[in-house]
């Protein structure tokens, strides 16, 4: 089970990867606003039917559909940038909420890689199963991502 759980970390974490730096070199980190925005203020905004965060956009990369579950995966862009600055996990099971995970950028402040790994602690969630439905959508996003980098 515990080697489970760190090969699945290991999946998640790598989605850093993809909020890394700018064509110039240059690293931005997630900031913990970002942070908040993707696991708090995007359901704010999809209910409220408010505008998207000023400065921001929203990119959807994969969904994945199971039986009993969902999983969508976005990314978070800072306006003028061309990599992302989060990727967001959302997580939505039969007749429950969705629930929303952020993916800080590799370098972003260890107190928010310490929130995402906390997010992910399987007793925060009802269906033991979800690990894997949210490791599958990840290893496809990642992959579909590195075949598109090479094209």
């Amino acid at each position: 089970m515990m080697n489970r759980i760190i090969a699945i970390l290991l999946v998640f974490s790598s989605l850093g990867g993809y909020a890394q730096t700018e064509k110039d070199g240059e690293f931005k980190p997630t900031t913990r606003s970002e942070y908040d925005f993707v696991t708090v203020g995007y359901q704010i905004q999809l209910n409220t039917g408010l505008p998207m965060k000023s400065g921001y956009k929203l990119v959807n990369y994969e969904k994945c559909e199971f039986e009993h579950a969902n999983v969508s995966t976005k990314a978070l862009f800072r306006e003028g940038d061309d990599k992302p600055c989060a990727i967001m996990l959302i997580y939505s099971e039969r007749f429950q909420k969705p629930r929303y995970f952020c993916v800080p950028t590799k370098e972003a402040d260890e107190e928010l890689w310490k929130l995402y790994f906390a997010s992910l602690e399987p007793q925060r969630l009802t269906n033991n199963s979800w690990l894997q439905y949210m490791t599958y959508c990840a290893g496809n996003t990642i992959m579909e991502k590195h075949h598109k980098d090479y094209e």
